[in-house]
């Protein structure tokens, strides 16, 4: 539970990209042993996912070929269709 105490959470926002590869260098400085897992909470807009996709995609590539669990959760409210 004391993972996090040494990281400051923002009100700032950050590229997508940008803080999944600061996430992998923070969980490439644990135990292998240790199960690893990023939780990426977002409403999916899509200009937030476009400006950068290349990146997102390599750092999401990168994240699990180091054995990290990345999940996508979707918090936008209400449920939207696909559209």
């Amino acid at each position: 539970r004391g993972h996090l105490n040494g990281v400051n959470a923002s009100t700032v926002r950050v590229g997508l990209a940008k803080g999944l590869d600061a996430a992998r260098v923070q969980l490439a400085k644990r135990p292998a042993d240790e199960a690893k897992v990023v939780h990426v909470v977002s409403d999916f807009r899509a200009p937030d996912w476009d400006e950068d996709k290349g990146a997102v995609k390599k750092a999401v590539e990168e994240l699990t070929a180091a054995g990290v669990k990345v999940y996508l959760v979707d918090a936008a409210h209400p449920f939207r269709g696909r559209d």
